[in-house]
């Protein structure tokens, strides 16, 4: 039923009297739908992102209600936007006879068909520290399985980061990082950076003394070790079968995933003299 009518589909498939809508391959693997709008009348070919809207009473994801609740990306007037919001939203509410569903839901069928998700994590990543001074250090979430154990400083605007040694006083990436769909220059620390970031890990645990986070309570008293737990909980796959944090994360040989572990006595190492190693 799908393949016969992915094999009959065309520009014209979903149009009104004035507009088709339409999806196409393009270089744009974000996760928000984008589809194509072509004006008969002006011979002009936009672009719309509908973001994915969830309706809190349906408890469901919902097709676009509202002019706001999609982007358009092109040179034209406001006036032909919000006409091209409003004939897309009553085409994509209206019933789809071929599978009786509404057509928005087709039309993203149409979509993953003709260019699916390639990979589904481009740079997915954990931060490990809120409302902190370092509150830009993350842990990428799939290393490969012999990659050296490492945590990320990112820069304000995501344009440098920094990739670090959980072990050694060395930046692991050189020239420029790149994860699959997500790119960005290397960032060399300068050195009251790099001394602010080493005051930052031997101070006490702001998490530690919470309630909220249990698991903190036997392993966690530094943000060195609040680093440490969070990358062997998100990135190592530590604590999340029935034994939870009882055993060591280097020790528990039922975690989820095969990347290396880390112990919490681990020392910080000179990072310091990450300055011999600018690239």
């Amino acid at each position: 039923m799908v393949i016969n009518f992915l094999n009959s589909y065309n520009k014209n498939t979903f149009s009104t009297e004035r507009y088709n809508f339409y999806s196409k391959r393009n270089d744009d693997f974000n996760f928000i739908l984008n589809i194509y709008a072509y004006d008969k009348k002006t011979k002009t070919e936009v672009k719309i992102y509908i973001p994915d809207i969830w309706d809190e009473e349906e408890k469901a994801y919902i097709p676009p209600v509202k002019p706001q609740n999609i982007a358009i990306e092109g040179s034209i007037s406001n006036y032909q936007k919000l006409r091209i919001k409003k004939a897309f939203i009553k085409l994509a509410n209206e019933q789809n006879e071929y599978f009786n569903v509404k057509n928005f839901w087709v039309m993203e069928l149409v979509k993953l068909a003709i260019q699916p998700i390639q990979i589904l994590h481009e740079w997915s990543t954990h931060r490990c520290f809120c409302d902190e001074k370092f509150n830009n250090i993350w842990v990428y979430d799939f290393p490969n399985v012999n990659e050296e154990p490492s945590f990320m400083l990112v820069d304000e605007y995501y344009k440098q980061i920094a990739v670090i040694s959980f072990k050694e006083p060395k930046y692991l990436f050189k020239g420029i990082y790149k994860r699959d769909m997500a790119k960005a220059k290397l960032w060399n620390l300068d050195e009251q950076t790099i001394k602010e970031l080493i005051d930052f890990l031997n101070a006490p645990s702001k998490r530690a003394e919470s309630e909220f986070y249990t698991g903190y309570k036997k392993y966690v008293k530094t943000n060195w070790q609040q680093l440490i737990f969070e990358y062997n909980h998100n990135t190592a796959g530590w604590g999340w079968d029935e034994t939870g944090f009882d055993i060591p994360p280097e020790k528990d040989t039922q975690r989820f995933l095969e990347v290396e572990a880390l112990p919490f006595d681990l020392p910080i190492p000179d990072y310091k003299k990450l300055l011999k190693h600018i690239f």
